[in-house]
């Protein structure tokens, strides 16, 4: 035994190493899936729970077979919208006192959306384990901003004219990101002793679609000619749909193709402790990133820069005066954000069928997270398991439940890591939102 576990030694000084480079927006995995007994894509959460159980012999899956779609915000449609005189009107309208707006915004305004298609799935049981095979598309989306922001809008909005005659005016820092691309992943999950079982996945990353903006505070000041204007911005784009044009800045082509390659790694480690029915697992997913090349990039760093507006020169000029552009660029590495997956199950002595467990996600990304929560499952027989959960996350609390059915050859599964409420009478949530989304299935071809 301690042979097999002084071999895994390298593993963790290479997850060490990965994790250096994994720093951008982390996946959103459907957290209270880790509590269902026979959940198929288990393996997702912790390459070693492998997939179903110990009796599943093959799993297939084709396109769309499994949709996941995630949303974190810490700020709700209340928050931009509000009823005045029987209407519904934006927070840039008259109606709208600053005051009113600011005091319902948080320091820091975040959003993140995430998306996951499976196109095929393949798992087959061998002689010693199990092993899978996984393409699916990927996106994510996210944007931070501060409340100065949204102030900033509301002014210009609302009195465009002294703000243009003012002496200076400041666009605060904000973030934007959005990354789209496919993971073609091979795993496999084996126990190594009779009490501890191991998984890995090695995954290909094919990047579609990148692209990122970031500012500092950038001063604007006007003078007699034109302006004055201090600060830095970056962006970049990463597409095959566009390219750079002097005229337009951006074109659209008829192009499509891979813009990045990458690879990732996901290590697991189940281990049935002495104690009867106590089990612990830890993963760390996501391990590597991609490199993407031909961006189109623009960088403007600015001190006292002035700008003449005096013969009303194209917008396209003035752009061209502050930002420089490169395209063609050569490669550049990029994380796709690791996390780390921390849980512990107990089944119950007087009932088996009855499961108690903690589980925690943490993700170590531009907008770093946790998903703590507290789970309990219920096999009332082989074919169906429920569970509900209760959560602690970066974003507030939240409630979660989960069900799989094995009907026959067919798993049919689903649930949400946490509820929304607060619809508003137009149908939409007003409160944040903050909930992983699932729904799915999968064939076991050759039925246990």
């Amino acid at each position: 035994m301690l042979n097999r576990l002084f071999k895994l030694i390298p593993i963790v000084a290479v997850t060490a190493v990965f994790c250096l480079f994994s720093n951008n927006v982390n996946a959103q995995s459907f957290q209270t899936g880790y509590f269902l007994d026979n959940y198929v894509y288990g393996y997702r959460l912790n390459p070693a729970l492998g997939v179903g159980n110990d009796d599943t012999k093959t799993v297939v899956g084709f396109v769309l077979n499994d949709i996941t779609l995630g949303t974190s915000t810490n700020v709700g449609v209340e928050n931009f919208l509000f009823n005045k005189g029987g209407q519904t009107v934006p927070f840039t309208d008259d109606l709208v006192t600053k005051q009113e707006f600011l005091s319902g915004l948080p320091a820091q305004v975040n959003a993140f959306a995430s998306l996951d298609l499976s196109l095929l799935t393949l798992g087959f049981k061998t002689r010693h384990g199990f092993l899978t095979f996984d393409t699916r598309i990927r996106s994510r989306n996210m944007v931070t901003a501060p409340k100065e922001l949204f102030t900033l809008i509301k002014d210009i909005q609302n009195d465009g004219e002294n703000m243009a005659n003012a002496n200076s005016m400041t666009v605060p820092w904000t973030n934007v990101k959005a990354r789209e691309y496919f993971e073609v992943g091979v795993g496999y999950s084996t126990r190594i002793t009779p009490d501890i079982k191991v998984g890995a996945t090695v995954k290909l990353l094919l990047g579609a679609a990148n692209a990122s903006f970031s500012n500092s505070d950038i001063t604007i000041r006007p003078n007699d000619e034109g302006f004055v204007v201090s600060g830095s911005a970056n962006a970049s784009i990463t597409a095959s749909m566009v390219e750079y044009d002097p005229q337009k800045i951006l074109r659209e082509t008829k192009k499509y193709g891979l813009q990045g390659f990458g690879a990732a790694i996901d290590l697991g480690v189940v281990w049935d402790t002495p104690v009867e029915g106590l089990s612990a697992s830890a993963a760390v997913t996501d391990l590597g990133g991609i490199f993407w090349k031909n961006s189109i990039v623009a960088t403007a760093n600015h001190n006292e820069t002035a700008v003449s507006l005096v013969d009303d020169p194209p917008a396209e000029e003035v752009i061209a005066s502050l930002v420089d552009f490169q395209t063609n660029t050569k490669s550049s590495f990029e994380g796709v954000g690791a996390t780390f997956d921390l849980g512990v199950k107990y089944k119950m002595p007087f009932y088996e069928r009855l499961t108690v467990g903690l589980h925690g996600s943490f993700g170590l990304g531009a907008i770093p997270y946790r998903d703590v929560r507290f789970g309990v499952t219920v096999t009332p027989i082989d074919q169906i398991s429920l569970a509900l959960t209760a959560a602690s996350t970066s974003n507030g609390g939240a409630f979660g439940a989960a069900a799989n059915f094995h009907l026959g050859g067919l798993n049919i599964f689903g649930g949400v890591d946490g509820f929304i409420t607060g619809f508003g009478p137009d149908h939409y949530p007003v409160k944040p939102v903050n909930t992983v989304v699932k729904l799915g299935f999968t064939i076991d071809v050759f039925e246990r």
